[in-house]
């Protein structure tokens, strides 16, 4: 499958704008981070089948949507740059497992469906990893979702053919943040380390 990616979308843009300010709140990163992380998952959500619920309408009840398979998704949140993003997804699949992780190391996701979620993607190694490991376990599906990824990371896309990628921007900025400029560090105010 081919890379999803946003980077040219207006709102993408803005949230791109915002989170690399220098002189923001760690604070306000995670909310930027979480808004990211959100509307990657509504991007997602395409990829997944609906079914009708009853709901408790302002007119009485009524008909609505849910997901179909609402209670077999698990979301794997890569450790620490990834949890926002992660919560962001969390909060449109709401009724998913959810793991904070710094690597994947899971037996029990047979026939589920898998959303790991990383800030950056680099060179690929790191989520190549992840992706190896998840399907010992024979997931139904696996959906990997980033903030960036970097432009000579897109070629995992065509090793992992049968796997969803999902990135808010693509970069050909090879910037690796350290101490003060981590994203890591930025998310959790730990800069002065």
């Amino acid at each position: 499958m081919t890379i999803r990616e946003f980077t040219n979308k207006n709102a993408v843009q803005l949230l791109a704008t915002q989170s690399r300010k220098a002189d923001i709140s760690s604070t306000e990163l995670c909310k930027i981070h979480f808004e990211m992380g959100k509307y990657l998952a509504y991007q997602m959500l395409d990829e997944f089948e609906l079914k009708e619920t009853e709901i408790k309408h302002v007119q009485g009840i009524k008909t609505g949507c849910e997901l179909a398979d609402k209670n077999n998704i698990v979301i794997f949140a890569l450790m620490r740059a990834g949890l926002y993003a992660a919560e962001g997804v969390r909060s449109v699949f709401t009724d998913s497992q959810f793991f904070p992780v710094k690597e994947i190391d899971n037996n029990d996701l047979e026939n589920k469906i898998i959303i790991v979620v990383d800030a950056v993607i680099n060179t690929g190694k790191s989520i190549e990893k992840a992706i190896e490991s998840l399907r010992k376990s024979k997931p139904r599906k696996i959906f990997v979702a980033t903030l960036i990824m970097q432009k000579d990371a897109l070629h995992i896309s065509d090793k992992y053919s049968d796997i969803y990628f999902y990135a808010l921007r693509v970069s050909e900025n090879k910037y690796v943040g350290k101490g003060g400029t981590d994203t890591g560090n930025r998310l959790f105010n730990t800069t002065n380390l």
